[in-house]
């Protein structure tokens, strides 16, 4: 069996079985240095954070990265720089009982890499094609990336006085700068810099420099107002395809449905950054539209099916006893559909298309605005300074928006659809340009993000009740019965209740959104970014 056709798991996994309480529990059961367990497991989820675009790793790998840092930080013997904890095995399985034999095994390689070795026999190629292993090696490229960050965050803290921060990590597009501060902070910097090697062999970017910063930090941010648009397009463009590209190994992780999620998302955002900053850009845009289009198409069949299994297991887990047997039926059906589109997924992201695409693009948008190869020629609205065509651009797309009516429920569903789609394209268009608006644009973020969820779940419902009734009708040449007539009038009777709140929250959240004073307010904002 092909690794990843095991089913999808809940994508809070790890979080419900690595818990704080059960870290807390082993800490005080052993002889750990707790203070210094407590920062390397903070500074390795700093680091996440502020990497996600080049890590590849889930939300769901945050517990993981403090169970290793946590284990990594164990004395086990006299001395405050002690190897890490023996038997590791044991110790997670009586410590964390409903961890997975497989996700043991992630922590207990990623234990092995943050104890020992460069890991250089291990590290793949960084953007090829991956390869999906039969067997029970599933968690390698994983565990890797998990000890890449431990590694980094135990360095920080070499000095175990619990007092080096970082500062601001600066990407450019060609290297990443951590810059730290406090404490013995230029012993620990050398020492990170030595355990950035892992990180260098797994990762888009190197860590080209770990270095003390004196002073105020600098202004954390992808974008400056005085580049230009192009330029500010192809920073954003080359984060979002390196954040997808950084987490393809993933689908070959198939007790993380996050991987197909997190996937999807960039592409999404990628689409809509070319959308949003389509004058800066060559004529081999749409072209790269049509590709980023089927591989999204391709990641939405299995994502939508996840999430649709969600749906119905949380449901199906306070139904009554006599429902159960019609909803596990309906639920092996849906499980059986996946299956089959996730198989079809690991063969579009092992196919030559695959590799093709990310071999013409990446170099793209890694070339300078105007150079040769370049996806940015070099045009006359492309050289315009970001600060100057940010309020353009954001009223183009509040206007996309503002013509929908006021009245909600009057539109209908496939109106309702279409305006979240136009929500959610303001939203990114507002994330992409935040860095010149500091602080300013969550009037138009959270209101669109609220929007674009509750909507979302709307337009669910009315999809679950059409795959419902399709299941059934195909149900219906064996005969259905009295209790599965129940149970799916129940189901959709919940499916309805659900739309109705759903749609009665984004609503209210609309009929705010669009009163002439706030959208007065917005346009105010809009009109005044920042220019230096």
């Amino acid at each position: 069996m092909l690794c990843g056709e095991k089913g999808p798991t809940s994508t809070g996994t790890m979080a419900k079985v690595v818990t704080q309480a059960q870290l807390d529990a082993l800490c005080a059961a052993l002889d750990f240095d707790r203070g210094h367990a407590d920062r390397v497991s903070a500074l390795g989820e700093e680091l996440f954070a502020r990497t996600r675009h080049l890590h590849g790793l889930t939300k769901t790998a945050r517990p993981l990265i403090r169970l290793v840092a946590t284990l990594h930080s164990h004395d086990g013997a006299a001395g405050p720089h002690a190897p890490p904890l023996a038997r590791p095995d044991g110790t997670l399985r009586r410590a964390f009982p409903r961890l997975s034999p497989t996700e043991r095994g992630v922590a207990m390689r990623a234990l092995e890499r943050v104890a020992g070795g460069d890991g250089a026999s291990e590290a793949t190629a960084r953007f090829h094609a991956p390869h999906f292993e039969p067997g029970g090696d599933e968690g390698r490229q994983l565990a890797q990336r998990v000890a890449a960050i431990v590694r980094i965050a135990e360095a920080l803290d070499q000095s175990r006085t619990q007092d080096t921060d970082i500062v601001a990590v600066v990407d450019d597009g060609e290297g990443v700068d951590l810059l730290v501060a406090g404490g013995p902070a230029a012993g620990n910097a050398v020492a990170a810099m030595a355990g950035a090697e892992l990180w260098n062999q797994l990762m888009p970017r190197p860590i080209r420099s770990v270095r003390v910063h004196e002073g105020r930090a600098p202004r954390a941010g992808l974008i400056e107002p005085a580049c230009s648009v192009a330029e500010a397009a192809r920073r954003i463009l080359l984060q979002q395809l390196e954040q997808f590209m950084a987490r393809a190994y993933g689908l070959c992780y198939g007790h993380d449905i996050e991987y197909v999620h997190e996937l999807r998302v960039a592409l999404r955002r990628a689409r809509s950054a070319m959308r949003v900053f389509h004058e800066a850009l060559n004529g081999e845009r749409e072209a790269l539209q049509a590709e980023m289009r089927w591989f999204a198409s391709e990641l939405g069949a299995v994502r939508d099916l996840d999430v649709f299994l969600g749906f119905l297991t949380g449901y199906r887990a306070d139904a009554p006893r006599g429902h159960k047997p019609f909803l596990r039926r309906l639920v092996a059906s849906i499980r059986g559909r996946r299956r089959r589109h996730y198989r079809t997924l690991l063969d579009v992201f092992q196919a030559e298309r695959y590799q093709q695409f990310i071999d013409r693009v990446h170099p793209m948008l890694q070339a300078p605005v105007g150079a040769k190869g370049s996806l940015f020629a070099g045009t006359e609205a492309g050289d315009v300074a970001a600060c100057e065509q940010a309020p353009r651009l954001l009223r183009d797309q509040l206007k996309k928006v503002a013509r929908y009516d006021r009245r909600l429920h009057l539109l209908t569903p496939e109106a309702q659809h279409r305006l979240r789609i136009e929500c959610k394209r303001l939203r990114y268009a507002a994330e992409f340009l935040a860095d010149i608006y500091p602080g300013r644009l969550i009037g138009v973020i959270e209101p669109t993000t609220r929007l674009q969820d509750d909507l979302g779940e709307v337009h669910d419902a009315d999809v679950y009740r059409e795959r419902i009734v399709e299941y059934c009708w195909h149900r219906a040449k064996t005969g259905i019965g009295a209790g599965d007539r129940d149970a799916l009038h129940a189901l959709l009777g919940h499916l309805r209740r659900q739309r109705e709140c759903h749609l009665k929250r984004a609503a209210s959240t609309w009929k705010a959104f669009t009163r002439r004073d706030a959208v007065e307010r917005l346009v105010e904002v809009i009109k005044s970014p920042r220019t230096r």
